[in-house]
């Protein structure tokens, strides 16, 4: 992704927040304004990598036999210190059930946090939330090497390692079955939700959801005992579908306190056009 320079040293982007927003515009734009800013944002121009750095919900377990990141291959035993795109950086040599092989493609993540279901109290999986990509470039004893390509966020010792896996690539095309449920989780705990901020949702029986869908995220409202047309809170694009839960980034906000809690339901793929004009913020 783009790589800030400073003082001749090349930097990695310091919030995830900012990267998905620029890579989302990007999508988003026109082709032509697409071509020049694929330029300046390294030639992004695919919604995996987009996928890749909003990260995603792991069923419970599934992370146990992810690997480590051991140490900067420049700073020895690091600790504290973020590491920039290109750094050296030293891993596991074996993990998520099989040894590295060089060229392989890493994903880089904090410890995972636990979801639950706001209402059920259910401990849906884990959040994976992505600081980077890494390539194996050699192996050696107990050790794997690998090159930092990718920078969404702060990367250090002591973070999570997995291979990268081809969860998402294009939007498919057709309809989808309309379904609704409730907005489960936010990655980043604020109170206030910003524009492409990532968001989790439910599956409940009967909701079918799939990368590229439309949702329309809403809340219902009443005074003095009686029921009002329901709040409209923004719309968000689903990246990524799990077994219990879906990952999508908000692309209109028409309120900042969505919340946990709120209700979404499908829009129609006839009414979407994944691939339109830019998202309204």
């Amino acid at each position: 992704m783009q790589n800030l320079v400073s003082d001749g040293k090349t930097r990695a982007f310091g919030r995830s927040s900012t990267l998905l927003h620029a890579v989302f515009m990007l999508l988003c734009a026109a082709p032509v304004a697409a071509q020049a800013a694929g330029a300046r944002m390294g030639d992004v121009t695919d919604t995996a990598t987009l996928t890749l750095a909003a990260g995603y919900v792991a069923p419970a377990g599934a992370l146990e036999d992810d690997g480590r990141v051991l140490a900067s291959a420049t700073e020895g035993a690091l600790a504290e210190r973020s590491l920039s795109v290109f750094d050296v950086l030293h891993l596991d040599p074996a993990f998520d059930g099989r040894p590295a092989a060089v060229g392989d493609s890493v994903l880089i993540y904090r410890d995972a946090r636990e979801l639950e279901h706001p209402e059920t109290g259910e401990t849906l999986g884990r959040i994976v939330y992505p600081t980077g990509i890494a390539t194996v470039m050699s192996l050696a004893g107990d050790v794997a090497s690998a090159i930092l390509t990718e920078g969404f966020d702060a990367v250090t010792a002591g973070q999570r390692v997995q291979y990268v896996r081809n969860r998402a690539g294009n939007f498919p095309a057709g309809e989808r079955v309309p379904g609704s449920g409730r907005v489960i989780g936010l990655r980043d705990r604020r109170a206030i939700v910003e524009p492409y901020a990532v968001l989790y949702v439910d599956l409940p029986p009967g909701t079918d959801l799939a990368p590229g869908d439309l949702l329309e995220v809403h809340r219902p409202a009443a005074a003095r005992g009686r029921e009002l047309p329901e709040i409209r809170l923004g719309a968000a694009r689903v990246l990524d579908v799990g077994p219990s839960a879906a990952t999508a980034i908000v692309i209109q906000l028409d309120r900042s306190d969505l919340a946990v809690g709120d209700s979404y339901r499908v829009t129609p793929r006839a009414a979407a056009d994944v691939g339109g004009a830019r998202p309204r913020i």
